[in-house]
C-alpha cells in the first residue's frame, strides 16, 4: 500500500452502487487512473464538487487491493466546456499508469486542441487520410478509431462520437 499526491485532471466519473464515484483521472506522476471515492454522491461528502469532469484538482489517493481509493481532493481551476471531447479522447485512448508530460502539458494548458493531442497520442491528422474517400480529415471518430472528412461523417455512422479536429 502507498500514498500518492499529484495533481489530476477529472476525464469523467461514472456513478457506481450506493453512493460511490468511479473517477477517471489523468495524473502528472502517474498518467490516467482510474479510482473510487467512496460516499463522493452523499451531500455532506468533501470529495464531490472536486471530482467533477474539467476539474484540474490535487488528489491524494491510497494504492490498495486493485483500484486506487481517493482520500483527498482540492479543485484549482476548470477547464474549459470546449477540452471536453478531448477529454474523451484522453480517457479512451491513453494507456493506464503511463506518465507523459507532454499530454500533460496540453491537458493543463488553456485550451488543447484536439489534433494536438491526437498527435502525442500516436493518431497524428498531419498523415491521416479519410478512411472512406482518402481526403484530408476533418473529424476522428472514436468508435472506429478512424479519420474522415467531413463528407464522410454520415457515412461512418458514428456522427455523434466523432470530435472535430
Amino acid at each position: 500500500m502507498f500514498q500518492v499526491v499529484t495533481d489530476a485532471i477529472v476525464l469523467d466519473k461514472e456513478f457506481t452502487y450506493d453512493a460511490h464515484v468511479r473517477v477517471h483521472l489523468f495524473t502528472k506522476e502517474c498518467g490516467k487512473i482510474v479510482g473510487k471515492a467512496t460516499s463522493a454522491r452523499k451531500i455532506t461528502s468533501k470529495l464531490g464538487a472536486h471530482l467533477e469532469p474539467l476539474a484540474l484538482s490535487a488528489v491524494q489517493f491510497v494504492q490498495k487491493n486493485h483500484l486506487p481509493q481517493i482520500t483527498d481532493a482540492l479543485a484549482k481551476r476548470r477547464l474549459p466546456p470546449e477540452a471536453m471531447p478531448v477529454l474523451r479522447m484522453v480517457r479512451m485512448l491513453a494507456p493506464e499508469y503511463e506518465p507523459d508530460q507532454e499530454l500533460w502539458a496540453l491537458l493543463a494548458g488553456e485550451s488543447p486542441s484536439p489534433s494536438r493531442v491526437l498527435a502525442v497520442l500516436g493518431y497524428d491528422p498531419l498523415f491521416a487520410s479519410c478512411e472512406w474517400c482518402g481526403k484530408p480529415p476533418s473529424h476522428f471518430s472514436l468508435k472506429t478509431l478512424f479519420f474522415v472528412c467531413a463528407g464522410c461523417v454520415p457515412r461512418c455512422g458514428a456522427s455523434y462520437d466523432c470530435a472535430a479536429l
